[in-house]
């Protein structure tokens, strides 16, 4: 018999979330649910039914594998006393300098991964949040976050509640309607530490919940999803001043430059990843869920050439860093989950301290989950956009977008920003 919704059932009682076991969620009475079907893989799951009372309901919830602890921008944070040692020398040892390749970039790799590569152990996956959907509610839980000391819950643009607990229901909703949810993480500052986005649409009285999969709240990804993550310097030039000098070993000539890319946040085209470098560094994940390519995860990845310039702007040399100092790791793949984990470190070959640092990890889902946890240090600009599939066609978003903190923070001297994004289209 079709569970479809119908306006005497419609009330405004929401669901109380079970997040570590979503089966055992009950109605606002503490009544079980009635399941009439369960469906969805590793990463995923999908239950339909009614409640005690006979209201239709819908029901997703989200498992990941965790993010270990990692000491990756620690163990890579620049010495600032390695510089005072090194100005005592007539001239700096190779072995200090980053790997470089001479002449201009950029410095590629790509990567395929087959599904033997991928394969994972389903049962390390963790709950990580859930939600669920009647005709006139809407229901959410989810891990609690690390570094929020309260969370801001916000429909279409205003702002419903700020709440200490890591779960909410939103009621008097109509029918049938989609609504835009925002989930953020708030430091005790104020500051925003996460953020969760998603379109949530209720069930209409001409839903029929079958069990055949046919009300899916989400986006339900076709073939491809995929994730690109860019670092740039904004200004055409950086003047090595004393300090930038100082730290590069070039101290013996402070009217030099370095060239930078000369321009702002660039939405990727739908020749990405192979644009125009106009980077420091790129990397690029795409993930085939149903697609006849060779492989079911690929990453790309590019970093610019480092120009460096005499007073009058001169090119007196160039060069380019390679990914040597930087961990491709932790990707996986099932039916409807992926992810890879990033430990990227690139230095300017000139320069014997610093490099562009972050560490983050990025899960997939095929409901149209994009994901984004990790660290970065606020150096230089940084951004990110997620690529989904509608069903009518391919479509880019943005995810991410950071500003320089300055050069200062090549040496470890800022505190590193943290990462928690996740997008739903």
């Amino acid at each position: 018999m079709p569970l479809a919704a119908s306006a005497s059932s419609a009330t405004d009682d929401p669901i109380i979330l079970n997040l570590q076991s979503p089966a055992d969620s009950t109605d606002a009475a503490g009544k079980p649910l009635e399941v009439a079907s369960q469906s969805g893989g590793d990463g995923e799951e999908r239950f339909e039914g009614r409640t005690a009372s006979g209201i239709p309901f819908v029901l997703f919830a989200q498992s990941a594998l965790p993010v270990e602890p990692s000491t990756f921008l620690e163990e890579r944070a620049a010495d600032p006393n390695l510089a005072e040692e090194l100005s005592a020398l007539d001239e700096i040892p190779e072995e200090y300098f980053p790997e470089s390749v001479p002449g201009d970039g950029p410095v590629t790799f790509s990567r395929g991964y087959s599904a033997d590569e991928l394969a994972f152990d389903a049962a390390l996956l963790q709950p990580t949040f859930a939600f669920a959907v009647t005709p006139t509610t809407a229901s959410f839980a989810w891990e609690p976050i690390e570094g929020a000391t309260s969370y801001l819950i916000v429909r279409d643009g205003e702002k419903l509640a700020d709440l200490t607990a890591s779960s909410y229901s939103d009621a008097g909703l109509k029918a049938g309607v989609l609504y835009e949810y925002e989930l953020l993480g708030l430091a005790a500052d104020g500051s925003t530490v996460s953020s969760r986005t998603m379109p949530v649409e209720t069930i209409a009285a001409t839903d029929e919940l079958t069990g055949g999969g046919t009300f899916v709240p989400l986006t339900y990804q076709p073939y491809t999803t995929a994730f690109t993550y860019k670092t740039f310097i904004a200004d055409a030039y950086v003047p090595m001043d004393g300090f930038v000098a100082f730290t590069c070993g070039q101290w013996f000539d402070t009217s030099r430059f370095f060239g930078g890319d000369n321009r702002s946040w660039a939405f990727p085209t739908f020749a990405a990843p192979w644009e125009s470098p106009h980077y420091r560094t790129m990397l690029f994940v795409n993930v085939n869920w149903d697609n006849p390519a060779p492989y079911d995860v690929i990453l790309e990845g590019g970093i610019g050439s480092t120009k460096l310039y005499n007073s009058s702007y001169g090119l007196i040399e160039t060069k380019t860093a390679t990914f040597a100092d930087s961990n491709f790791i932790d990707t996986y793949k099932s039916g409807s989950y992926a992810q890879t984990h990033w430990q990227h470190s690139v230095g300017n070959p000139f320069c014997v301290l610093g490099a562009i640092t972050y560490d983050i990890t990025v899960r997939f889902y095929r409901s149209g989950t994009i994901e984004v946890v990790g660290d970065r240090e606020p150096v230089p600009h940084h951004e990110a956009y997620g690529r989904w599939d509608n069903g009518s066609g391919e479509f880019w978003n943005t995810m991410y977008q950071d500003t320089n903190d300055g050069f200062i923070c090549l040496l470890g001297y800022c505190t590193d920003d943290p990462i928690i994004l996740n997008e739903t289209h």
